[in-house]
């Protein structure tokens, strides 16, 4: 029995502090099985990052201290879970569905199948290609 693995982004745009959030579902061997992009309206980024989370495993509660209480609840389910944090040049995917999401009417966005946009950033995801990370100094 293989494992999913589940990366997820938020971001909100300082102009018009509209939050989108993605997220995506990957198999063991870094297939694409699933993903959604939402464009939440207005909100704290740490609720669009909260959200894109809790989005990716069920159906999240609408305020950020309801979201913080089911993610705690389901990373204590009868399941082994994993959390790490990926810097933005790992997970360019995501990435590219928060962005997705701020071109889209408000609400959630399922996808059947992946974008055409993020087809590339599958393939260098799946094959590893990496990515350095300008830093000024």
């Amino acid at each position: 029995m293989g494992w999913w693995k589940l990366n997820c982004d938020g971001s909100m745009k300082s102009s018009d502090n509209l939050a989108t959030a993605g997220a995506l579902i990957r198999d063991y061997n870094g297939n694409w099985l699933s993903s959604l992009a939402v464009n939440l309206g207005r909100c704290f980024v740490l609720h669009a990052e909260l959200w894109a989370l809790l989005e990716g495993v069920t159906d999240p509660p609408r305020n950020a201290i309801s979201l913080v209480m089911a993610i705690k609840s389901l990373l204590q389910s009868d399941w082994v879970v994993h959390v790490s944090h990926i810097w933005l040049e790992g997970n360019f995917v995501v990435d590219c569905l928060t962005t997705l999401a701020g071109s889209l009417p408000f609400g959630l966005h399922e996808f059947q199948q992946p974008p055409t946009s993020l087809l590339p950033w599958l393939s260098h995801d799946k094959f590893g290609v990496g990515y350095s990370r300008t830093v000024k100094m």
